[in-house]
C-alpha cells in the first residue's frame, strides 16, 4: 500500500471557531479531503444514560448464560474460540438485548492497548446477532434464522491537545 503525507491546517476564525483543513498531495496536486469549523464549547453534552434497571423489566425472555450462548453460536456454525466470548449473560426483549461482557482471560493485559477493545467491540455484535436468533420455548435452544450482516463501527472521539 502507498502511504501518504496528510496535512492538517487550522486558523482561527474567531473567538470559538476554528477552520480546519484535512489536505495531500497527488501527483504534484494538492487535494483537500476534509473541511469544515470547529466550535469550541466549555459545556460538555450530558452523555446518554440507560438506567439497566428499567430496562431489565421489559426483558422477558429467558436469560442465557456464556455457555448455552455460545453453544447455540456453535451448532448455527458461528464458533467463536475463548479469546472471543466475551459474553456473561444476554437478556432480550421485544425488539431489545441486554447483555454483560468482560474481557476473556486470554486476553488480559490488553485493555489499555485499545480505546474499544475489539474483543468487546465483537461481543457487542454477537450480542446485536441475538436480534436474529429466535428462542425456542424449551431452555438454551435457539435457531439461527437470517444470516449475519456486515458490520460498520465509525469511532468518534475529542482530539484534545495536553
Amino acid at each position: 500500500s502507498d502511504q501518504k503525507q496528510l496535512s492538517i491546517a487550522l486558523s482561527a476564525c474567531d473567538n470559538e471557531h476554528t477552520n480546519y483543513e484535512i489536505y495531500g498531495e497527488d501527483s504534484g496536486e494538492e487535494i483537500v479531503y476534509c473541511q469544515g469549523q470547529a466550535v469550541w464549547r466549555e459545556a460538555v453534552t450530558p452523555k446518554a444514560t440507560i438506567e439497566i434497571e428499567k430496562l431489565r423489566v421489559q426483558l422477558t425472555d429467558q436469560a442465557l448464560n456464556s455457555a448455552t450462548l455460545y453453544s447455540a453460536f456453535s451448532d448455527a456454525g458461528l464458533n467463536y474460540g475463548p479469546s472471543l466470548q466475551p459474553i456473561i449473560k444476554v437478556e432480550r426483549g421485544n425488539q431489545q438485548v441486554c447483555a454483560e461482557l468482560r474481557l476473556p482471560i486470554s486476553a488480559a493485559g490488553t485493555n489499555n492497548d485499545y480505546v474499544l477493545h475489539p474483543t468487546i467491540l465483537q461481543g457487542a455484535l454477537q450480542a446485536a446477532a441475538i436480534g436474529l436468533m429466535d428462542y425456542a420455548h424449551e431452555a438454551g435452544q435457539l435457531e439461527l434464522h437470517s444470516p449475519l450482516i456486515q458490520w460498520n463501527c465509525t469511532m468518534h472521539w475529542n482530539l484534545c491537545a495536553s
